[in-house]
């Protein structure tokens, strides 16, 4: 049953859920299914406030022109204000340059374009800047520090060059230790793919840069043609971290306030999907941006060319991020409430239980029949007396310790039975542990239980599997364990008085063993 979804913000001030929140919350919770969330962050996020002080930067650093032109910006600057508009009118300030157009997108790329020095001397543009964004002294945005309180996003990918997600990552894990892993990419220096993988397996979290990072110069994307030439590169196969890309697989993508012209728009939507536009497999695209607002013609491109696609036109990224991370927190608490539960029930069971394990949700991830007809199946036994161990949730919960719970039910239980069914047809075993359905590491954990029971008392059943619906269980995907047993047919979950019967006369058996002390 879905976990009750209360409303977090009743304030008229600020708007009620997007229905799109729980679509993606549940995305991020199915992360032990093999699919999981991955965050793309642009600089739309990044509205925030400067500490910088002239005086104690001269201090530190010795007298600079540079302090000046920040200074005198940062006092006519209305705060809080974006990164990229306060970067962009420093550096013109500095070069005395043109100010920049406060409502364009490409401020900063615009401004850049426009240096003296930057067909000659490349590097010392990206050096000065870089000088710039250190002195600033920033604070992490409010947005950032709620999306890394979202403990099950553990992958991000950013279009930014600034370091302040990893130390929203770094501030809300790790007490500000940095253990954030940070990988950057740039078509003259690209991140073997040895680093890539132990970031990975390394445990913590992960922020790819695509564009380069200001701490690098030479290695960072600035102006538009950047943009085409770093996309041009991971748009290449020879070129391109693989890696990142396998990563990318399978998994849907949020992205943040990435505020790109509708022609990079466009390129970089292809890039993250790695497929035509009109192939409706892989993840979704959640796309958050006030530039869709803006453009009309690229929001219309996303709802109706970009097959997998959703643009979230009707409410501001950050306010979106803030959503996320309190329905996520909703969760975490009724998930953990529901742990403590398990936990009781987990210490109660006994052999005279029984346990139902189904297929919560189907290949696309969405609720599957089976979970109300094994609902049905659990009350026509509970309605018999029997003591029935149903996880209402299909192992969503996940992680080790609730996977230790269930195979701990599962070592003490009297019977178990395998709900099979067309969705179990089509959500076929895995090697890899993480991504296997958790039904089937549930039947894998009663098949080692029957192996045991088998061994020391081999008149004795335990797996009863039954079907539900019009499977050809004979010739389905079923351990093949499971079909040297007999299958009951029990259509839509209905239990058969035949059924219950034998039931019943398992668990009598199994006490009667018990009492009689073999």
């Amino acid at each position: 049953m879905p976990q009750e979804r209360k409303p977090l913000l009743d304030s008229p001030e600020v708007p009620p859920i997007h229905p799109r929140v729980w679509d993606i919350v549940d995305a991020i919770e199915r992360e032990d299914e093999g699919e999981g969330v991955i965050p793309i962050v642009g600089q739309g996020l990044l509205v925030l406030r400067s500490g910088f002080d002239a005086g104690r930067a001269k201090q530190t650093a010795g007298a600079s022109e540079l302090f000046d032109s920040i200074n005198r910006v940062i006092k006519k600057v209305p705060q809080p204000v974006e990164l990229h508009a306060l970067l962009a009118k420093i550096f013109a300030s500095r070069l005395g340059l043109p100010n920049p157009l406060e409502t364009s997108a490409a401020q900063l790329s615009n401004v850049v374009a426009l240096h003296p020095q930057l067909d000659s001397n490349r590097y010392l543009v990206d050096t000065e800047l870089k000088q710039i964004y250190s002195a600033l002294d920033l604070e992490i945005p409010a947005s950032l520090r709620r999306l890394a309180s979202i403990k099950k996003l553990n992958f991000f990918i950013t279009t930014t060059s600034d370091d302040l997600l990893e130390r929203a990552l770094n501030q809300e894990r790790f007490n500000g230790e940095p253990l954030t892993r940070i990988l950057s990419f740039a078509p003259t220096r690209r991140p073997a793919e040895e680093k890539i993988a132990e970031a990975i397996g390394s445990g913590y979290p992960i922020i790819f840069h695509l564009f380069g990072r200001y701490k690098s110069p030479g290695c960072v994307a600035l102006t538009e043609s950047d943009y085409v030439d770093f996309i041009a590169a991971l748009l290449d196969h020879e070129i391109r971290p693989r890696r990142l890309f396998s990563e990318l697989k399978g998994k849907h993508l949020l992205l943040l306030g990435n505020s790109f012209q509708d022609w990079l728009a466009r390129f970089f939507l292809r890039l993250t999907k790695d497929t035509p536009f009109v192939d409706q497999s892989g993840g979704v695209q959640y796309v958050a941006d006030a530039e869709l607002r803006r453009d009309k013609e690229l929001a219309f491109f996303m709802r109706h060319c970009a097959k997998k696609a959703e643009p979230i036109v009707d409410i501001d990224p950050r306010t979106l991020i803030l959503q996320l991370a309190d329905c996520s927190t909703q969760r975490q608490e009724a998930r953990q409430s529901s742990a403590r539960r398990t936990a009781d029930m987990t210490d109660s069971v006994g052999t005279d239980w029984v346990f139902i394990s189904y297929s919560r949700s189907d290949l696309g991830g969405a609720e599957s029949a089976d979970a109300e007809r094994s609902k049905r199946l659990a009350n026509d036994l509970k309605k018999e007396g029997f003591k029935v161990w149903r996880d209402v949730s299909g192992g969503l919960r996940g992680g080790d310790d609730y996977s230790q719970k269930v195979q701990a039910a599962i070592a003490r239980c009297g019977v178990f039975i395998p709900v099979c069914s067309r969705t179990t047809q089509m959500r076929a075993d895995i090697a890899e542990e993480r991504e296997r359905p958790f039904f089937r590491r549930e039947w894998n954990w009663a098949l080692e239980r029957l192996a045991e029971i088998e061994h020391n008392e081999p008149a004795r059943k335990f797996v009863i599997p039954v079907v539900i619906d019009d499977l050809p269980f004979a010739a389905s995907n079923v351990p093949e364990r499971f079909k040297r047993l007999h299958a009951s047919q029990l259509p839509e979950g209905v239990a058969s008085p035949e059924f219950i019967e034998e039931i019943r006369k398992v668990v009598r058996s199994i006490k009667r063993r018990e009492y009689a002390g073999v």
